[in-house]
């Protein structure tokens, strides 16, 4: 029953996959990933490509974020994460470089799941080359579902009409 619930309440931080802008929830944007080093010329290390692989991402992202965050509601707030991607596509030196969030362990969380990850590689006659990713990602309060509470009637008993039927 408490895993149904966590996940459960992990879907309701999760913004439908329609388009890239809809990740701005964890994501600031495109325009705000920064990719430098020797392959930032590359199609494969444009930062719409590397944008459009981390929104692919995103729902693992979400869970680590909602892992932390239903132990402690205080842990929102920003959070830019730098790490090295190879030309194989491997992930390496992971750093939080800003975090707003409170929570070192929340960081040390996302560049532990940042550096499980293999994006695209770039082609062969590239591929000596690397490039630096630092992507920013804003962590807020899920979304919370509205609850509607019925009325139970006990099994064996009639509800009876209110009185005065219709004025």
């Amino acid at each position: 029953m408490g895993r149904l619930v966590s996940l459960l309440l992990a879907l309701l931080v999760v913004i439908p996959a329609a388009a890239v802008s809809d990740f701005q929830v964890i994501q600031e944007g495109v325009e705000l990933i920064q990719v430098e080093g020797p392959a930032a010329g590359s199609s494969q290390r444009h930062p719409q490509m590397i944008s459009e692989q981390l929104f692919k991402r995103q729902s693992a992202v979400v869970a680590v974020y909602n892992e932390f965050y239903f132990e402690d509601s205080s842990i929102v707030g920003d959070m830019r994460v730098m790490f090295t991607l190879e030309a194989d596509g491997t992930i390496s030196g992971c750093i939080p470089v800003q975090n707003t969030t409170g929570s070192p362990e929340l960081a040390q969380a996302i560049c532990d799941l940042v550096l499980t990850w293999t994006l695209p590689s770039v082609p062969e006659a590239e591929y000596q080359n690397w490039v630096t990713v630092t992507v920013p990602y804003k962590f807020m309060q899920p979304r919370q579902p509205v609850v509607i509470e019925l009325p139970v009637t006990p099994e064996g008993s009639e509800e009876t009409p209110p009185e005065g039927g219709g004025d």
